[in-house]
């Protein structure tokens, strides 16, 4: 018998929802249920002219030739935590695309009407937990479409771990031991004088810490208290609902009152009124808004080996390179070039003397940047924006 597909709207949001077998997964016999959020809804403009509003980088073959980065995301879900039990936010502009490389691999996809940072996302996804879940003991890990994680054993092994901290109330971070000093990241300091429940590699949370400049990583690099904040978070239900009621009352309360509207769940249909209400929403991360202020804060070392892909600088290191250091597509030829990357999917590129270049070829839009300045081409995007060029956006 075919899967049977029902999709249900309210306020903009868009919810569908599939008729899965009971899968054999782990925390199937344990009295709590886990559910995986995956926020999928950015725009990845480091990533133009490949990634456009309605196919950003987690819906593009980015890293691996043959899967989506939220392909990759939900690969290392499995055997873990059952389809039914997955929750992909997205963005109303990527709904279609992402229903559709997601398949029957995930039962609930919610869109946006309109992007609100990641406190927004992960009230609704809290509040849709909450509604699905059998019983009040429910847990949540919150993952990202476009990070890059290939140990999928320790992964799992290291969200096992951190629900163990977050059954004593915590809200857990999912810290990266640095291998450099990298400025594109936030750290978290944790308290090396608070260990958790006897768990040498949970501690509270001293302090976050934004990008730093270089010095300031590389003093970061050296001692070992410093992680990298991986935005890979584990917690109760109740417990993160509870702080966005201490912190964020009126978010939550304007979706509470969706919810209620909708007899407790996000799957009907409402008056197009509401969408106001989201249109309302405060416009910030879930750090700002809940991790910097709770007390109820927790760090975890990964076991795991992990990658943001977060520009083109940032697969670089992924790419198989000849012995200039060039990484060149088929349809490309490199004369008197060193360290380039040359990526062009149907048009023949030939470059002579140049060094350092990364060159992106789409149909109708080509990129030319020096490796240094990757994390400026969200500039382009801007500027686009600005010019109200939706040509090259959308």
């Amino acid at each position: 018998m075919q899967n049977k597909i029902s999709s249900t709207y309210f306020l903009g949001f868009t919810l569908i929802q599939k008729n899965t077998s009971e899968d054999k997964m782990l925390f199937k016999k344990e009295k709590h249920e886990v559910f995986a959020v995956i926020l999928a809804g950015g725009s990845g403009t480091r990533f133009w002219p490949k990634s456009r509003q309605k196919k950003p980088k987690q819906l593009c073959k980015i890293i691996h030739p043959e899967k989506t980065m939220l392909e990759l995301s939900l690969d290392r879900l499995d055997d873990y935590i059952p389809p039914k039990r997955r929750i992909i936010i997205t963005h109303k502009h990527q709904f279609e695309k992402t229903k559709k490389i997601v398949g029957d691999r995930a039962k609930y996809i919610i869109a946006e009407p309109e992007s609100k940072n990641t406190a927004a996302a992960l009230a609704l996804a809290s509040l849709e937990v909450r509604a699905l879940s059998k019983n009040c003991n429910s847990y949540i890990v919150s993952l990202h479409a476009d990070h890059l994680i290939d140990d999928h054993e320790n992964f799992q092994q290291s969200i096992k771990e951190a629900i163990e901290v977050a059954a004593e109330d915590y809200l857990v971070l999912m810290g990266i031991k640095p291998s450099f000093a990298e400025t594109g990241y936030g750290y978290i300091e944790k308290d090396q004088a608070s260990n958790i429940s006897g768990d040498l590699r949970a501690n509270r949370v001293k302090k976050f810490h934004e990008k730093p400049n270089k010095k300031t990583a590389e003093l970061y690099f050296s001692q070992s208290h410093f992680l990298w904040n991986s935005g890979i978070f584990v917690w109760k239900t109740n417990v993160i609902l509870n702080e966005f009621e201490k912190f964020e009352n009126k978010l939550l309360n304007e979706l509470t009152s969706v919810q209620k509207n909708l007899g407790g769940f996000f799957h009907t249909v409402l008056n197009e009124k509401l969408v106001s209400s989201y249109q309302n929403l405060a416009n910030i991360s879930i750090d700002h808004a809940l991790l910097e202020k709770s007390d109820k804060i927790a760090v975890i070392e990964a076991l795991f080996t992990w990658h943001d892909i977060g520009s083109w600088s940032s697969v670089d290191g992924f790419n198989v390179k000849d012995e200039q250091g060039n990484s060149l597509t088929e349809n490309s030829l490199a004369i008197k070039t060193k360290n380039c990357t040359i990526r062009s999917e149907n048009q023949f590129v030939a470059t002579v003397g140049t060094k350092d270049l990364i060159i992106i070829v789409e149909n109708d839009a080509i990129l030319i940047c020096d490796k240094n300045n990757t994390q400026d081409v969200k500039k382009v995007v801007e500027n686009l924006k600005i010019k109200k060029d939706l040509n090259y956006l959308i």
